[in-house]
């Protein structure tokens, strides 16, 4: 399986990576996960931490709540019950060498690493 996300950062906090974009539209969105690409636009939904210095110990975290997205189509609800799907979280790690991970926290609380 492959997949991009594309989460935004209502800050208009700009940095790229091989798994994830953020920028300041406000809205998270992945790609290749579902039929459909996964839009996220509330507060609750997306949940960004980004510290550290740009290029050396920089550390990004991002959890995607679908569940919490108030206008989410039920065929969306669908899909991510038959994907087994709770939450996303990406993470990427910048210690001299770049390390990113995509993990989904299931409906019955199992973890997965998806990769690219």
């Amino acid at each position: 399986m492959t997949f991009q996300m594309a989460p935004c950062n209502p800050l208009s906090y700009t940095t790229s990576s091989d798994y994830a974009y953020v920028g300041g539209a406000g809205e998270s969105r992945v790609e290749g996960l579902l039929s459909q690409p996964l839009v996220l636009r509330s507060y609750p939904s997306q949940t960004l931490w980004v510290h550290g210095r740009t290029g050396h110990q920089h550390v990004e975290e991002l959890i995607l709540d679908p569940w919490l997205e108030p206008d989410l189509a039920d065929s969306v609800k669908a899909e991510l019950i038959a994907e087994n799907i709770r939450l996303l979280q990406y993470s990427s790690y910048q210690f001299g060498a770049s390390d990113q991970t995509v993990t989904v926290l299931g409906l019955d609380n199992t973890v997965r690493t998806l990769t690219n």
